[in-house]
């Protein structure tokens, strides 16, 4: 999995559960609107209110309570997965290799995507140091596109800035992108997965992935 130079990339808790910050970033403090109606409504006031949801479905998660992770598989998919943008992260995954794959491979390949992603984001979230999450009061706001703000300052003393990448579909606003002190989850994924995929397509990361799990 991909790190922040040599060191391991940090992990995140939301009041008693956590998530790490390893591909994406995918992940934790999830941003995006959640209909058509939301699209009024300011990026930097639709990640701090996913935050807070997010926070709320996972207080007091009792770890040992959930041994084979379905509670926190059930919480990152009610809570979480609605608000990424798999469809678009897979098609910049892919590259120019999506070009070549047929409608159904393309659902398929987004299918394997989403799979990976909900696996490994809801297996570490009851793992990692406490951190508080601040979102500026502004959103840096494009035709399709804006960039939120944040600092993430750790128990430990360490403060990171992060800013979460969001783009603009018919009906919401989905993040594709979380970069943490400069440095993006989205390119670290694609530096894994796109010459699995532009290698060995749909199969190629299929076997790829269950190699690696």
């Amino acid at each position: 999995m991909p790190q922040f130079g040599n060191e391991p990339l940090p992990l995140i808790r939301f009041q008693g559960a956590m998530f790490q910050l390893r591909t994406l970033f995918l992940l934790s403090v999830i941003a995006t609107a959640q209909n058509a109606a939301a699209l009024s409504v300011q990026p930097h006031e639709v990640v701090k209110h996913v935050i807070q949801r997010v926070m709320s479905k996972v207080n007091g998660l009792d770890s040992s309570a959930d041994e084979d992770g379905r509670i926190t598989l059930q919480a990152f998919e009610t809570e979480i997965s609605p608000h990424l943008d798999f469809h678009t992260i897979t098609r910049w995954l892919a590259g120019e290799r999506w070009l070549s794959f047929a409608d159904d491979e393309r659902d398929e390949l987004t299918a394997i995507v989403r799979g990976h992603i909900v696996q490994v984001y809801a297996a570490l979230l009851a793992r990692g140091p406490t951190v508080e999450i601040e979102v500026e009061p502004s959103s840096l706001v494009r035709t399709r596109s804006a960039k939120v703000g944040a600092l993430m300052a750790t128990r430990a003393g360490k403060v990171f800035r992060v800013e979460f990448r969001l783009i603009r579909s018919e009906e919401s606003w989905k993040l594709y992108d979380l970069a943490v002190d400069g440095l993006s989850f989205a390119r670290s994924l694609r530096a894994e997965l796109a010459p699995v995929i532009d290698a060995g397509g749909v199969d190629g990361l299929k076997t790829y992935l269950d190699t690696h799990r």
